[in-house]
This record gives structure tokens, sequence and C-alpha cells, in this order.
């Protein structure tokens, strides 16, 4: 998404934007599948807890920084993380041959 909103020069604003509902919907998609197919999951409720509260500590520090932060150092932020998550994943890839 990040390589996609780089070559079609996608305002950083609605590309965050756009981003929280195409994960919490990429993420709903993924649970509902491995319940479909009778997958259990298993999630601490210490774990659901933390991540609720993040989610909450994060939608406030995002409303926060709205008019404050400059778009294009959003965009730097968000291309050095996903190089970052890129190159953990070859990384994982690798080491698990």
């Amino acid at each position: 998404m990040t390589i996609y909103a780089i070559a079609t020069r996608w305002p950083q604003q609605a590309f965050a934007a756009t981003l929280q509902p195409f994960f919490f919907t990429v993420a709903g998609l993924s649970l509902a599948t491995k319940l479909a197919s009778g997958g259990a999951v298993h999630i601490d409720p210490r774990l659901g807890l933390t991540a609720a509260a993040a989610l909450l500590v994060g939608v406030k520090i995002g409303s926060t920084l709205t008019g404050r932060v400059n778009p294009a150092q959003a965009r730097t932020v968000a291309v050095a993380l996903a190089y970052v998550g890129a190159a953990a994943t070859v990384l994982r890839a690798v080491t698990s041959l």
C-alpha cells in the first residue's frame, strides 16, 4: 500500500485515513475465515485488553498530532515502517528455512 501511495502521489492524510478501515477489514476477514474453517481463536484476555488500550491511546495520540505533523515526515515514517516490516518478513522466512 505504501508503494502504491508513493507511486500515485496519494496525499498522506487520505492514505492514512484509508489504511485504518482497510486493516480493520483485513483483520476482521482473517478472523472470520479462521473461525469459519473450524479453527479456534484463543486470545489471552490481558492481550485483548492491552490491544484495546493501545488502540484508544493510538487514536488519542493521532488526533492530537493531526495538525502538527508535517505530511512529508509522516510519509517518511510510513515508508520506513514498511521497509522494516518487509525486512522482518524476509528475515523470518530466511531463518525458518
